[in-house]
């Protein structure tokens, strides 16, 4: 459930098991090694090279076109034992993810005080102070309060584009419009009532 007001949005959903998938890759995108995509491309050639070598040294009279065919597929066959292994994993999540016992209620409420986020074993509040910044890269919503760190709302909880680009709007809003943090009341009004004395 999703709801849009003037003064805060509210959000309750089950967390289920792939909902951090967006999250994983928007984390993975923030720490990944510098020339990644060089050292993927140097690994694979690295696997064609040996695989090649292999072949060379166990057929020696083989045919050169067949030893570089022999080479090409075992190289890649590690690649693609690797995708299939992935794609496996996900599925079994899905299938998973129907069961109660895997998921997690959520109830989320933001308003210009912050977020109040709670589940069944835990209660957090993180003021607007504290929100860094507000991430859309990923198709879901990422409210990061460090580096890699924060709250994330799962695309799945949006019907459409029109809404997240709703939500992200009085996201904006709110943190624009943002009252100090919760906490600092009570010693708003302790230091008022010591002023009066």
């Amino acid at each position: 459930m999703l709801s849009i007001e003037n003064d805060h949005i509210h959000i309750s959903f089950q967390w289920v098991i792939g909902d951090t998938h967006p999250l994983e890759k928007a984390v993975t995108a923030e720490i990944r090694a510098k020339h990644r995509y060089l050292i993927t491309i140097v690994g694979r050639i690295a696997a064609y090279g040996l695989t090649l070598l292999v072949v060379h040294l166990l057929l020696p009279e083989a045919d050169p076109f067949a030893a570089i065919l022999i080479a090409i597929v075992g190289s890649l066959s590690v690649w693609v034992s690797w995708g299939i292994s992935i794609a496996s994993f996900r599925t079994l999540e899905r299938l998973l993810a129907k069961d109660a016992k895997y998921v997690s209620v959520v109830n989320l409420l933001i308003d210009n005080r912050g977020l109040f986020w709670s589940d069944e074993v835990s209660q957090e509040y993180t003021s607007w102070q504290g929100i860094k910044e507000i991430d859309a890269k990923s198709d879901g919503i990422w409210l990061k309060t460090g580096k890699v760190t924060g709250h994330y709302i799962p695309p799945r909880l949006f019907q459409d584009s029109s809404e997240r680009k709703q939500v992200l709007e009085k996201l904006k809003y709110l943190q624009k419009h943002a009252l100090l943090p919760v906490h600092t009341h009570g010693n708003n009004q302790a230091q008022q009532q010591a002023n009066m004395h």
